[in-house]
């Protein structure tokens, strides 16, 4: 595979363009049919929103959060919009789903495995939006869009006064190639099946992206050529069967497992959604993620592709081979050591949910030594899923078929424990034991906080 560079993406750039997208025809001399009012329904709207889209102009209300009051406060707009400086752009594709891009390092980054993707339904002409958990995070009326589908208006309430209301002014920048290989031969159950192994790039075709020695985009390039062992712009890969995948290097003649400096391998968390497999690396209170596209697999052979970051619509194109099985078998017993920065990197961006408690639940009765399923998950108050961003936990309850948030608050990890905060006031603390599975398994210890004496180990999985 490609080596995946590493364009850190700062959660605060995330929170920003999560306020992303849409709005009005440009008044420019262009003889398309503007679509409003009959003309715009929801198959219009259907076919035409499916694309890259980007903000030009936004007029009416917005909101801007303040930290001192701890509110939105309301401001009038009228004004152009540069997408690069915080709006970012939106994708909707034929499926159903939506995903985010933002501008790092003068190339326009897939945004969708660091919470900022999802799905979206259609209601005559209104979009509403959902997160990756299938919270509700986005409303937008479609106003009106030409009938080419290259330019639109509509309209997004605001959080904190949906009778106000952002109106912007957003063109189409590139048709969505994805969307062929989503509704493409390759399922889910096929990617599933065959992922697992040690896989060698032999051939690249395509585009590729071009980068200076600060590992900034500077262009673009056609490729088609074979690729030969030990070259430093790509790496085989290996899909694990624990949810993780690393990059190997050519040393000594033998292909080693990437390694950082202290050489602790440097697996990476992997998931795979219909033909893509989303690989994540998290860092402190950073994020980066990749999406490979299976195009063709088999237990031998495979392609892949993956959109250039300078122009999502053009795609790497990757043949490679497998060369061995994955090689481990036993994940649980490979652990990695507790500190406080591989707790940040682990379980911050993680949805985990409790899967085995000994010991301690209430002030009163016996411990207990049970396995927690899924289903109990969903159907019981007493097991929420927790989400950790950077600096806040949000706890998930499963309601009429889909996650929805019950409670918001922070957290704080020092050394090996994590405290979470209800306000000001500490509701449950955790003292990390443990980091299994890759990262995808933790163990820890927590007591009452009326009963200190009463404490439990907890085993998490993440979700």
């Amino acid at each position: 595979m490609k080596r995946i560079r590493l364009l850190l993406i700062p959660f605060c750039l995330v929170a920003l363009v999560s306020s992303i997208f849409v709005v009005s025809c440009s008044s420019d001399d262009s003889d398309e049919e503007v679509l409003t009012g009959e003309k715009l329904t929801e198959d219009v709207v259907r076919t035409k929103i499916v694309g890259v889209w980007e903000p030009t102009h936004q007029t009416g209300h917005i909101e801007e959060w303040d930290q001192t009051t701890g509110s939105y406060i309301i401001k009038k707009v009228d004004e152009s919009i540069d997408a690069k400086k915080g709006w970012g752009r939106r994708a909707f594709l034929s499926n159903g789903t939506w995903k985010g891009y933002g501008w790092e390092n003068n190339a326009w980054v897939d945004y969708s495995n660091a919470g900022y993707s999802g799905t979206y339904l259609l209601n005559g002409k209104i979009i509403d939006c959902y997160n990756s958990h299938g919270v509700k995070d986005m409303v937008i009326e479609m106003l009106s869009i030409t009938s080419d589908g290259k330019k639109g208006i509509a309209r997004i309430p605001l959080r904190s006064d949906p009778t106000k209301f952002t109106i912007l002014t957003f063109s189409k920048v590139a048709a969505i190639q994805e969307d062929v290989n989503n509704g493409g031969t390759v399922s889910e159950s096929q990617v599933r099946q065959f992922i697992q192994g040690f896989w060698k790039p032999v051939h690249v075709s395509g585009y590729d992206d071009v980068f200076d020695e600060n590992d900034i985009v500077i262009g673009l390039t056609a490729v088609d050529r074979d690729i030969t062992d030990g070259e430093e712009e790509w790496q085989p890969i290996e899909f694990r069967k624990d949810g993780t995948c690393v990059g190997y290097e050519l040393v000594d003649g033998k292909w080693v497992a990437e390694r950082d400096k202290s050489g602790v391998e440097t697996p990476r968390p992997y998931t795979i959604k219909g033909n893509m497999v989303i690989v994540k690396v998290m860092s402190d209170s950073y994020y980066v993620q990749d999406t490979l596209y299976v195009d063709k697999i088999s237990e031998t052979e495979a392609t892949f592709s993956t959109p250039t970051k300078s122009d999502p619509s053009k795609r790497t194109i990757l043949q490679a081979v497998k060369i061995k099985a994955g090689q481990y078998a036993d994940p649980e017993n490979d652990e990695i050591t507790v500190t406080e920065a591989n707790i940040r990197r682990y379980m911050v961006g993680g949805t985990w949910r409790v899967s085995h408690i000994n010991g301690y639940v209430s002030e009163s009765g016996d411990p207990v030594d049970i396995d927690i399923s899924e289903d109990e998950v969903k159907h019981s108050s007493m097991y929420p899923a927790s989400y950790f961003s950077d600096g806040s936990v949000t706890e998930y309850q499963w309601e009429n078929t889909r996650w929805k948030p019950r409670f918001t608050g922070r957290y704080e990890v020092k050394g090996n424990m994590i405290s979470c905060y209800d306000s000001e006031k500490m509701y449950v603390h955790f003292e990390i034991l443990s980091i299994l599975n890759r990262g995808n398994t933790v163990k820890a210890k927590t007591s009452l906080v009326s009963d200190v004496s009463r404490n439990a180990v907890v085993t998490f999985i993440r979700m």
